[in-house]
């Protein structure tokens, strides 16, 4: 979140912040493929390289969370 600390890109992904700025701005509950957070994932296609990366196991979890619904739990 180096870059999505309130200071420099949107949304602010800080803690406590993430969920109500990602949902649903940049995430569309139920479509992991027409979310524009999903898109742009490290390893999914995100334009830059972030210094961070996902597994392929985490990149399933954030998209299996979408597309049922994106709740906040």
């Amino acid at each position: 979140t180096a870059c999505h600390d309130g200071s420099v890109a949107n949304p602010d992904l800080r803690a406590g912040n993430a969920y109500d700025a990602l949902v649903p701005a940049y995430v569309v509950a139920g479509d992991a493929e027409g979310s524009e957070f999903y898109q742009k994932l490290p390893g999914v296609g995100h334009p830059f390289d972030p210094g961070v990366v996902l597994t392929s196991s985490e990149i399933a979890l954030i998209k299996a969370w979408i597309d049922r619904g994106a709740e906040d739990n």
